[in-house]
């Protein structure tokens, strides 16, 4: 009987050491949970703010975008305008333009016109010149 006591009392012994040991497995895995769970928090509250830093980055260069954009199409309706005068002014200067080479064009006509009668006013005072001396005048 003191058999059966002896290994009962070992039996409780080895269920005892076994139940601690259960116990500390236990305690572990609900250690290692705690920290796992912390650590998931961890991350999930850096996604979070990673994800807000990122929303506001990517709403700064939506705002610098439409900026820029709106910066060329004044720029653009700016050089629409300038292009507009410049073609006011280029078209007054090639009106200036041709009404010079006409002035011109009109002086060299009326230049030749006078030199033309420059010469005919020469040869009739050469021709009254010849008939003088013809006539002995």
């Amino acid at each position: 009987m003191n058999d059966k006591v002896e290994t009962a009392t070992r039996s409780l012994k080895a269920v005892g050491t076994e139940i601690t040991q259960w116990e500390n497995r236990l305690q572990f895995v609900k250690d290692e949970h705690d920290r796992l769970s912390k650590a998931k928090d961890a991350l999930q509250a850096e996604i979070d703010r990673k994800s807000a830093d990122y929303a506001i980055f990517i709403s700064q260069r939506d705002a610098e975008s439409k900026k820029m954009r709106e910066d060329v199409l004044h720029e653009r309706e700016q050089m629409n305008a300038d292009k507009a005068e410049f073609q006011k002014i280029l078209q007054q200067f090639q009106n200036d333009k041709n009404t010079h080479l006409e002035a011109v064009s009109g002086f060299a006509a009326d230049k030749q016109k006078v030199q033309a009668q420059i010469d005919n006013i020469r040869q009739f005072i050469i021709a009254v010149q010849r008939a003088s001396g013809l006539l002995g005048l």
